[in-house]
C-alpha cells in the first residue's frame, strides 16, 4: 500500500524520529553539544519570501527544544505561503562533540533503513560534507561540521529537480551562517 504524506506529516514524523534518535547523548552536562541556534534566525521570513516569490505567513511556526540534562537541542522553523500552497521547513540539531560527520551520517542512514526497509535515499554532492535527498518527501538532509540540517519543501507545481535545487539554495544560505 502506498501512503501519501503531506509536508506537515513528514515534518512531524521527522521530528519524532529525531527526538528518539539522539547520537552521542549522555549524562555529561552542556559539554557534548554546541550552543543552541534558533532555526528561524538561519533562514528568515524575508529570505523565504524572496525564495518563494510570494508572501508567507508571519510569524513562522517555530519549535525549539533543549534537553537540560545533556545539552542536546533541536530547532525547527516552518513557513507556509497560503496563496501558492507552498511550504518549507528547516530543522537543525547539533552533532555531539567528538562524533564525526561520517559516523552520524552512517547511523542516520542505518536507522532509516532499519525502520523503513523500502526507503530510497539519494546521495547528493555539492552541499555540506554529506547530504541525502528524498524526492518523495522533498527533504534534503545535510551534515556539515557539528550540525545536521533537514530542509524540506512542498511546492505542488514544481518538479523533483526544482525542489532539490530549491532545498540546496536554502542549505547554502544557511551553511554560510553557521
Amino acid at each position: 500500500m502506498i501512503r501519501m504524506f503531506t509536508g506537515r506529516t513528514v515534518l512531524f514524523h521527522l521530528f519524532l524520529l529525531l527526538l528518539f534518535f539522539c547520537p552521542g547523548c549522555s549524562s555529561e552536562p552542556d559539554t557534548l553539544f554546541s550552543e543552541p541556534i534558533q532555526a528561524c534566525s538561519l533562514f528568515t521570513h524575508d529570505e523565504i519570501e524572496t525564495f518563494f516569490g510570494t508572501k508567507v505567513d508571519n510569524p513562522p511556526r517555530e519549535t525549539h527544544k533543549v534537553d537540560e540534562q545533556n545539552g542536546s537541542w533541536m530547532s525547527m522553523c516552518n513557513y507556509f505561503a497560503p496563496e501558492t500552497n507552498q511550504s518549507s521547513g528547516i530543522l537543525i540539531r547539533p552533532i555531539a562533540k567528538g562524533r564525526s560527520v561520517d559516523q552520524v551520517y552512517d547511523e542516520y542512514v542505518a536507522e532509516l533503513k532499519a525502520s523503513l526497509p523500502d526507503y530510497e535515499l539519494g546521495t547528493i554532492s555539492g552541499v555540506g560534507t554529506k547530504a541525502t535527498w528524498d524526492g518523495q518527501t522533498g527533504q534534503l538532509t545535510v551534515f556539515e561540521g557539528t550540525y545536521m540540517l533537514l530542509i524540506s519543501v512542498m511546492q505542488p507545481t514544481k518538479s523533483e529537480e526544482e525542489k532539490l535545487a530549491f532545498c540546496k539554495q536554502i542549505a547554502e544560505a544557511v551553511l554560510k551562517k553557521l
